[in-house]
């Protein structure tokens, strides 16, 4: 097995939050673009907002899961800025790809939007996850 600190890993981070009074814990998982079963995935205890996930180089989606099953997935999308910055009018839930190369680190990512209607895009199911890789 080749290690993937020898491939360049490095962290995306962020925070995930919820159209909630808290946030409950979540699976939060970048998954591979085209590859919906290859992901890297951290499970956050209860009211957790802050993440930190190691992935090689390629292309990732971003995705929340409530681990009590509730609801759709939140998603990194298009509209997580505008979510962020509290205006209205925040209605393109398509998926935004975040780009990786060797050893870089990608931080600030919103994992904010809850709203995507299931017929919009994708809304898969949490990805088998991968082992971490060392970074």
């Amino acid at each position: 097995m080749v290690h993937l600190r020898r491939l360049g890993a490095g962290p995306l981070a962020g925070s995930v939050t919820y159209p909630s009074e808290y946030i409950p814990a979540m699976r939060i998982c970048a998954v591979a673009v085209g590859d919906y079963g290859t992901g890297y995935c951290i499970d956050k205890p209860r009211d957790a907002a802050d993440w930190r996930l190691p992935v090689p180089p390629g292309r990732w989606w971003l995705w929340a899961w409530p681990e009590d099953g509730s609801g759709v997935p939140g998603r990194h999308s298009q509209a997580s800025d505008c979510i962020a910055d509290g205006r209205h009018g925040c209605d393109d839930h398509a998926m935004r790809v975040l780009e990786v190369g060797a050893g870089e680190t990608r931080g600030g990512v919103q994992i904010n939007d809850w709203y995507a209607d299931p017929e919009d895009g994708i809304n898969p199911e949490p990805p088998r996850g991968e082992p971490l890789p060392d970074h």
